[in-house]
């Protein structure tokens, strides 16, 4: 439970770190994209095209990857 419940405030940490760095659309399609919706779906919802999706999912996933690397080497020993 207690491992449960670190994961969380690593994740909701990185995610508040990455809605600073991005604006507009990016981190709601990094979003979708984790919760399971396809590209296809994430264009109509937001009103982007697909190559758009593919480029904002692969930035902010970067990005997301870097932050929990550096979130763990931080608070974790």
């Amino acid at each position: 439970m207690i491992h449960q419940e670190w994961t969380d405030y690593m994740l909701n940490k990185a995610m508040d770190h990455l809605r600073e760095s991005f604006s507009g659309n990016a981190v709601d399609v990094f979003m979708m994209s984790s919760q399971g919706k396809t590209v296809e779906e994430i264009c109509e919802a937001l009103n982007v095209p697909a190559n758009t999706v593919y480029v904002l999912r692969s930035r902010v996933k970067a990005k997301f990857m870097a932050e929990l690397k550096q979130l763990r080497e931080l608070f974790e020993f």
